[in-house]
């Protein structure tokens, strides 16, 4: 009989085991409050700001102005919301909606003001005004 004397459980045993599961419960559910909490919480966007990027397109005889509130993009993908968008392998515009640069115009871009070298991986933020110009060169 003594043998089985180790196996069993001593009553100070089942309060430690006891008080080790009532923690576990109320860790849990102290983990789920804040996860809930900070679910439901609302969270700043970029509408709530009211900033937007400003996109101008001028073509020969057209010119499109467009609003966005977008806390942070990248131009070409800026483009890519309402055009078409093709550039060549170092990231300069080509085409948009299909009138492309050629040996007598190219795309004249600039960010509130200041021209861009190179314009479809340039990040743009809130306020910024995104002018796009198929220039003569």
């Amino acid at each position: 009989m003594d043998r089985f004397k180790y196996h069993n459980e001593s009553p100070a045993t089942k309060g430690g085991l006891k008080a080790i599961v009532v923690s576990l419960v109320v860790l849990a559910t102290i983990v789920i409050s804040f996860t809930l909490i900070g679910f439901f919480q609302e969270k700043p966007t970029s509408e709530k700001r009211g900033s937007t990027v400003a996109l101008t397109i001028e073509t020969i005889g057209k010119t499109t102005t467009e609003e966005y509130r977008i806390a942070e993009i990248k131009v070409g993908n800026l483009i890519r919301i309402n055009h078409s968008l093709e550039t060549n392998s170092f990231g300069f515009i080509r085409c948009i909606d299909g009138i492309c640069s050629d040996n007598n115009y190219w795309w004249n871009i600039s960010v509130s003001g200041k021209p861009l070298l190179s314009s479809a991986d340039y990040k743009v933020t809130q306020g910024n005004n995104v002018f796009i110009g198929l220039q003569k060169k």
